[in-house]
This record gives C-alpha cells, structure tokens and sequence, in this order.
C-alpha cells in the first residue's frame, strides 16, 4: 500500500507542513525530494496522525478538499484515509455559520461521498463513477475560497 499511495500523501503532509504544495510541479518536486521518508519505514498512519493533529484555517481547508478531490478524479482512486479526511474536514467547514444553503449543500454531498466511499468494497469503482460530481463539486469548491 505505501507504494502504491505514496504520490498522495506526502504532498499532502507537505502542504500541511509548508504550506507550499500548490501545482503538480510542486507535488512533484516534493515527491522527489523526499523519497527518502518512502524508503525510511515511515509508516502511512502516522503521516496521517501528523496531518489530522494540525489547526488548519477555512481557506487552508477548502485547499485540502479541493486537492483531494481534484487527486481522486484525476487518478480515478483512492484511499479510505481519503475518504476519512474528506469527512473531518466537511465536518469542520459546515461548522461555519457564514456559509450559504449551496455551499453547504455541495459539503454535503461531498461527505455523503466519502461516507459511502469509506465503506465500499471497490472504492476505485465509486470514485470512477462518481467523476462529473466530482468536478462540479471542484469547481464550486473553489468558488467559495
């Protein structure tokens, strides 16, 4: 699994970390500058526990959302670690009491996504399937940051 995910989560730490993970280039510049932490024994669980433990502001979050989704419909898969995050943070962002009905909205079915993602057997097959959502949800996304 770690190999076969490594191009998704360690440009996600490191856009937690840095702040700096902004384009593909990026992402790539990271994964090849820290492929060691591949070869390291790190395990994925706690990159994960690392990113879950860092305050993020709203527009940092509507970021992390945004590239999660944009990675699941530009690979067409996932993890359920994915699925997990997307949750925490549509959970967060709904918290918000300055958010429209359409905006909340597009949150919910974004968690109702990952919710159903997270327990499927073919999670590969789910997001496949679920690709013009994924776009609308993308670019309405980013109309609100």
């Amino acid at each position: 699994m770690l190999q076969h995910d490594q191009h998704r989560l360690i440009p996600l730490v490191f856009y937690f970390k840095k702040s700096l993970i902004k384009s593909q280039s990026d992402r790539l510049a990271y994964n090849t500058q820290y492929k060691f932490l591949i070869t390291t024994n790190i395990k994925v669980v706690n990159l994960i526990e690392d990113v879950k433990s860092m305050p993020l502001d709203y527009h940092h979050q509507l970021s992390v959302l945004m590239d999660i989704l944009s990675n699941q419909q530009t690979d067409c898969c996932g993890t359920v670690a994915e699925c997990e995050q997307l949750e925490r943070l549509v959970k967060s962002l709904l918290a918000n009491n300055e958010l429209t009905s359409e905006a909340k909205n597009v949150l919910m079915d974004v968690y109702e996504y990952s919710q159903s993602g997270k327990y499927n057997q073919h999670l590969d097959e789910h997001i496949l399937s679920h690709q013009q959502d994924l776009s609308q949800w993308i670019e309405d996304i980013h109309q609100l940051s």
